[in-house]
C-alpha cells in the first residue's frame, strides 16, 4: 500500500473515532437533561369525565359539576365508594377498578 493511501485511511479512522466520541457526549447530555414541559404535559390526566367512558361503562353518569357516579351503586343502600358520593378522579383505571368492587358487583346483580 502506498504511503499516501495509508495517511488517508488513518485520517478517516481518526475522524470516525472523533465523531463517535461527540455522539456519545451528546447522548450523555440528553440522558441527564430533565424532561421538558411538553413531555410533562403529555402525561397529565384528563381534567374531566371523558364522553367515551360514558359509552364504555353503561352504569356511569356525570352531573352538571362533572362528577362521576355509578348508577348501580347509588341505588344500593349501604354502598359506600367514591362513585356513590361523586368522583373527580378522572382516570380510566378508576372506573376499571370500580367494576371489581364488591358493592358494585352486588348492585349490578340487583339490576
Amino acid at each position: 500500500m502506498t504511503q499516501g493511501l495509508q495517511k488517508v485511511k488513518c485520517r478517516k479512522t481518526e475522524q470516525a473515532a472523533s465523531n463517535t466520541q461527540k455522539d456519545d457526549n451528546n447522548n450523555s447530555q440528553n440522558c441527564n437533561t430533565p424532561p421538558s414541559k411538553a413531555d410533562k404535559q403529555t402525561s397529565k390526566k384528563p381534567i374531566n369525565c371523558q364522553e367515551s367512558w360514558l359509552q364504555e361503562f353503561s352504569w356511569l353518569r356525570k352531573d352538571d359539576n362533572n362528577l362521576m357516579f355509578c348508577m348501580f351503586c347509588e341505588k344500593l343502600s349501604g354502598a359506600s365508594n367514591t362513585l356513590v358520593s361523586g368522583c373527580k378522579n378522572y382516570l380510566h383505571s378508576t372506573l376499571v377498578r370500580h367494576v371489581e368492587l364488591k358493592d358494585h358487583i352486588k348492585a349490578k346483580k340487583k339490576q
